[in-house]
């Protein structure tokens, strides 16, 4: 494996596992376009701010996460760090597409969380 001089290793992976979350946050958005508007929370009526308010940086284990919001979509990094993104409702009862993001650190403790709001739908 090649190291670089004067950089751990480590640092190096963390950096990277956060610019791929910064990235894949500010996507094209095409998973909030999608015509599949199911919640994927476990309760249907919790909106991501509910979601996010259930969830504690720095506490919350994925097994504590999994027991209140349910399984979703899972992006696991070579570091150790995982993404975890729920869609659901921005709390208006009409608007659907908005995104719950979930950054788990290696230890499995809630690093950081992010609501990204629904984007415009597409122009026909």
């Amino acid at each position: 494996m090649m190291r670089l001089p004067g950089k751990p290793l480590c640092c190096i992976s963390l950096a990277l596992a956060c610019s791929l979350w910064l990235t894949g946050c500010v996507g094209t958005g095409d998973f909030a376009k999608s015509k599949d508007t199911r919640p994927v929370f476990l309760d249907k009526n919790m909106s991501v701010q509910d979601a996010q308010g259930a969830i504690t940086i720095g506490t919350s284990t994925k097994a504590d996460v999994r027991a209140v919001l349910g399984t979703t979509t899972i992006v696991k990094f070579d570091s150790g760090y995982e993404v975890w993104v729920y869609r659901g409702t921005d709390g208006k009862a009409t608007t659907t597409g908005a995104e719950f993001v979930i950054l788990f650190a290696p230890s499995g403790i809630v690093k950081k969380t992010r609501i990204r709001p629904p984007s415009d739908p597409p122009e026909e």
